[in-house]
């Protein structure tokens, strides 16, 4: 699965949560991490690719190294066939559902409203909280890891110095384990 993934360096786009779109040219992380940011697996793939493409072939990837309960990921995920393949691993897939249209927008806002008014959780709005601690993987490996720019060229060398920056990440988070 990992060869058909395109690696060739091309554009990226994405929009941030205030609704800004950020253009850069080169090659995407994505990375499955444990709930203490410790990285699981690694995919160096085309800046162009869907994050879901990647959801698949990171999951098998991750599982060769610990065995997981749940899949957590966000909105973006939500499609039949990761749910449907995460089943199949044995895992519980707690993925935000992505409204469709206008009044399922409405109906998850009404519902997310009445919970809060209950102060009701369930089982899996406790696990998806946990999330959240594991998106801070990306915000400390371009911050203090030395991937925000890196000036290499083709996608065996981008992939090394990434590799590097994982595993000295890695090394860190499992000493802030045993302290």
């Amino acid at each position: 699965m990992l060869e058909l993934l395109p690696t060739e360096c091309d554009k990226g786009m994405k929009k941030c949560s205030l609704g800004y779109t950020t253009i850069w040219k080169g090659y995407k992380l994505h990375a499955a991490v444990d709930d203490h940011c410790i990285p699981l697996a690694v995919i160096v793939t085309s800046a162009s690719l869907n994050d879901c493409e990647a959801a698949i072939p990171l999951a098998v990837k991750s599982r060769r190294v610990v065995t997981n309960l749940y899949d957590l990921m966000q909105a973006a995920y939500d499609r039949p066939e990761i749910k449907d393949h995460s089943v199949k691993l044995g895992h519980v897939p707690v993925i935000d559902d992505c409204p469709k249209n206008k009044l399922e927008k409405e109906e998850k806002e009404a519902e997310k409203n009445i919970k809060k008014c209950l102060k009701f959780k369930t089982a899996k709005d406790r696990r998806h909280g946990n999330r959240f601690k594991t998106e801070r993987f990306n915000a400390y490996y371009k911050d203090y890891y030395g991937v925000r720019t890196i000036r290499y060229r083709g996608h065996l060398k981008v992939s090394c110095a990434v590799m590097f920056g994982v595993l000295s990440m890695a090394g860190t988070m499992l000493l802030n384990l045993v302290q």
